[in-house]
């Protein structure tokens, strides 16, 4: 069972907790809920005739109930209008896919489509279709709508009554425009649920007016299309709404969820452990020599190493015992062994539970379980983080996506034999910039006779930049290496004549600890160009194809990097006799970025002539991850620095 299965199912005992013998309210809002019996199309504005269709309405209503036997189920209904401007649209959206995940009956479904002409056709239902599994992402009810043509609309109305989640995140916004999108939330006087909007999307109201149930609710008449833009978040910058129950009246006015509840929920499942699992971990620590060693670090170092390369990350749910025998367990199992073993050898450690900040940033504001959906262990005594699972992770470099972001710590304390578990809300602090970095060396010479340029380089990768090239290699067959070795020498041009690669750094010891070097010898005809009595060198490719960042549109999102990064590159260029560049000026750009009287960002190359040899110098970081849309002009000028650095020709004539 893994982590997060684990802490469903503690979930799925604390509904069931929340179970007593209440009186069936059958007054249910659904049967209530109807379509306009005599539809008409929609008017659109300018605006809203831009996209290839527009989505004119979005209502989810959520209804928790009791049934006879005190379990408690949930129906849900959605009301969907949508308006197509184009074929393109009509394409995107002929089909509809409703998740089948939790339901135990279908209540009710119908749709129809009103053609531009305003005629109704309404839904068959030999046109919809239940399918197990939709692209791994488990079953659904797909239905076609017919007759749809340029300028009419589809709408359709469902509820499903489903197994009970009483928390839940729905994400609103894309990249066409919302209107009347609303969420109801109603459930038995007992259970009391909070809501929050996200992005925009409007606070949750109260409703006070109704005497046998709760009732809270949120809408938003219009939401703008959020276009995909890079170096953002995307994901997590969409509108979107959470609920979470909170309350159950029934069985104490005191607040339901916690952090704190969390953390003792996650602390009894990761912090304990059974006499064979403590045995295993003995004999792994007395096996691996890991007592002698002097550090915490070379401690959890040498461990990491020999559990991410001897054991298989499955989704079997075993006991540490039983994984550490059988080479094989779930990332629960892994998790509890990293905990287990500091334990064991007095190295304090914190179990950290997060978010994607590309996906969702963690709210510390509002306790949900939907805040709690990636898992890290964090060791104090070095100040570093581990992913258990993530085998392109190592020590002090967990997935770049879970830091510069909150989390929930949860730690063990205590006196003598009595233990507890405490949390606190904390910052995953990410890697500095100067750990994480690209770094090129080059020495360029032209053949005196066709003037081709031969170049000696070599390539350093640590940190991020090494995180998905360095861990794989050590598991790569001969031939994959050569490959790989191949791609990455070619890395100004695929018209590289490669005449020679080595690497080295790939050891297991090395991954993410020690740079990953390659060393290549390659011939670049492309980048020469006889101009009669002169030579065009493209200098510009020597540092390999950068990015452009467009933007003929207002800036949406803050910009959002993954990791915050370096590059250093050194070349060299050894003049051919008799010839002397006529344009070393064109490689001075400097650009930066700065917030409250700091660089956090910038492109700066330049040169210097000794003798014979041009040397250059480009030096490009990237110290902080967010970069606020207000300045964003600034950080686009640094990114663009690398793009037009690319567009560098120098001009080689003669003397």
């Amino acid at each position: 069972m893994s982590l997060k299965t684990k802490l469903l199912v503690l979930i799925s005992f604390l509904t069931i907790g929340f179970l007593n013998a209440q009186t069936v309210n059958t007054d249910f809002v659904y049967k209530k809920y109807t379509w306009d019996p005599s539809p008409k199309l929609h008017v659109l504005t300018d605006k809203e005739k831009e996209g290839n269709y527009v989505i004119l309405k979005d209502k989810v209503i959520v209804e928790f109930a009791y049934e006879s036997s005190g379990q408690l189920v949930e129906y849900s209904t959605r009301h969907t209008i949508i308006h197509f401007n184009n074929e393109k649209g009509i394409e995107e959206m002929n089909k509809i896919y409703v998740s089948y995940s939790r339901i135990l009956e279908e209540m009710d479904l119908k749709g129809r489509t009103i053609t531009s002409e305003g005629k109704v056709i309404p839904l068959s239902k030999s046109s919809v279709k239940k399918v197990d599994n939709v692209e791994n992402k488990g079953p659904f009810l797909i239905f076609a709508m017919e007759g749809i043509d340029k300028g009419g609309e589809i709408e359709y109305v469902y509820t499903n009554k489903k197994s009970s989640s009483t928390n839940a995140s729905w994400t609103m916004q894309d990249d066409v425009i919302h209107k009347d999108v609303s969420i109801d939330v109603y459930s038995p006087k007992n259970l009391i649920f909070e809501g929050k909007g996200y992005n925009g999307f409007s606070d949750f109201a109260t409703d006070t007016t109704l005497a046998e149930k709760n009732h809270i609710s949120s809408s938003v008449a219009s939401m703008d299309a959020l276009t995909e833009e890079k170096y953002s978040a995307y994901d997590a910058n969409k509108m979107r709404f959470d609920y979470q129950l909170t309350y159950n009246t029934s069985r104490s006015k005191s607040r339901l969820y916690s952090w704190e509840y969390c953390g003792n929920d996650l602390y009894t499942a990761l912090f304990s452990f059974e006499k064979a699992e403590t045995k295993a971990m003995d004999k792994l620590i007395s096996k691996q020599g890991l007592n002698s060693m002097k550090t915490d670090e070379e401690k959890l170092r040498a461990l990491e190493i020999y559990v991410k390369t001897s054991i298989n990350l499955t989704e079997d749910a075993v006991s540490i015992d039983k994984m550490l025998d059988a080479k094989y367990g779930n990332d629960f199992a892994m998790q509890r062994l990293y905990i287990g073993v500091a334990k064991a050898l007095n190295i304090p450690v914190e179990a950290v539970l997060t978010t994607d900040r590309m996906n969702r940033k963690f709210d510390s504001n509002f306790a949900s379980w939907n805040n709690l959906q990636e898992y890290l262990l964090y060791y104090p005594s070095i100040d570093k983080y581990l992913s258990s699972s993530n085998y392109s992770s190592r020590l002090g470099f967990p997935p770049p996506e879970l830091t510069n972001n909150k989390g929930l710590f949860v730690k063990e304390t205590g006196l003598g034999d009595i233990k507890t578990g405490v949390s606190k809300i904390k910052s995953i602090a990410a890697p500095v910039y100067t750990l994480s970095y690209n770094n090129l060396t080059e020495s360029v010479v032209f053949n005196s006779e066709t003037f081709t340029p031969t170049i000696n380089i070599k390539q350093e990768y640590m940190g991020y930049p090494a995180y998905y090239i360095q861990p794989a290699v050590y598991y790569m067959e001969a031939s994959q290496k050569t490959e790989l070795m191949d791609g990455l020498s070619k890395f100004i041009g695929k018209e590289c004549v490669v005449k020679s690669s080595k690497y080295s750094g790939a050891d297991k010891a090395d991954i993410l600890v020690n740079p990953f070097v390659v060393e290549s010898v390659v011939e670049t005809p492309q980048l020469i160009e006889n101009a009669g009595n002169k030579y065009l060198f493209k200098v510009g490719d020597l540092i390999g194809p950068q990015e452009e960042l467009y933007q003929d549109k207002a800036r949406q999102s803050d910009g959002e990097i993954p990791y915050a990064h370096s590059f250093t590159r050194n070349i060299e260029i050894k003049i051919p006799d008799g010839y002397k560049i006529k344009n070393p000026e064109t490689i001075n750009i400097d650009k930066k970025y700065t917030a409250d009287g700091k660089v956090l960002s910038s492109f700066v190359s330049s040169y210097t002539m000794e003798g014979n040899v041009l040397k250059i110098k480009v030096y490009e970081d990237y110290e902080a991850i967010v970069y606020p849309k207000a300045n964003y002009e600034e950080f686009r000028n640094v990114i663009n620095a690398s793009a037009d650095f690319n567009k560098v020709v120098l001009i080689l004539e003669k003397i």
